[in-house]
């Protein structure tokens, strides 16, 4: 399961580093507006099946959002956090908009990045990513949903469930025609199946 999250580690990297394709001139756009309802994130599932295929489906189209929205709040929150510190980091090169960043944390109740717990009084994690993202590709002319990152997930199989926990593996195909097997773990929620993973 740890190569899920290789992609989103990647993009806060390539922010903080200013890598990846050629960025656009910043300051150019509207800047970042809320998720429309129409296209907000289904997120966790019924069953860890039905979490999973959504899960899956979000990557595939590089669609980190969606992705963010099927994991364990604990999950969101260890991505977010690369994410709001390559952010942070970049914004030392561009001072003009640091009164707009800030107030985006304020609007969405994001801490700094160098709080014990940035996150503490954010209730939709999904959201504030939107905003961090469109907040960077507007202003600091970077796309961290770049196709770059985009990566094939297996499938899930031997799907164990016990209460409110439950286990899988992932198998993914690779091109010399041998498999990678891949532990992969839920935890139910509000009634709804989230992906849980260890952050390394």
């Amino acid at each position: 399961m740890k190569t899920w999250i290789t992609t989103s580690v990647a993009v806060a990297a390539w922010l903080a580093s200013g890598c990846g394709e050629e960025p656009s001139a910043p300051g150019t756009g509207t800047g970042p507006s809320p998720i429309p309802a129409a296209e907000r994130p289904a997120g966790p599932g019924a069953t860890p099946e039905e979490t999973f295929a959504t899960a899956r489906a979000a990557l595939a189209r590089n669609d980190h959002v969606a992705f963010l929205a099927c994991l364990t709040r604990d999950c969101q929150e260890a991505i977010c956090v690369f994410m709001l510190m390559g952010v942070s980091f970049s914004m030392r090169d561009h001072p003009e908009h640091r009164q707009e960043y800030e107030a985006l944390l304020t609007r969405h109740g994001v801490a700094p990045a160098s709080a014990a717990d940035p996150f503490a009084a954010t209730k939709d994690l999904p959201s504030f990513l939107h905003d961090l993202v469109a907040f960077a590709v507007d202003r600091l002319g970077r796309n961290p949903m770049d196709d770059s990152s985009r990566q094939e997930i297996g499938a899930l199989r031997d799907v164990k469930v016990e209460g409110d926990s439950a286990t899988g593996t992932v198998v993914t195909r690779r091109e010399d025609g041998t498999s990678r097997e891949e532990p992969v773990e839920f935890r139910r929620v509000g009634g709804a199946w989230a992906i849980r993973f260890e952050m390394k």
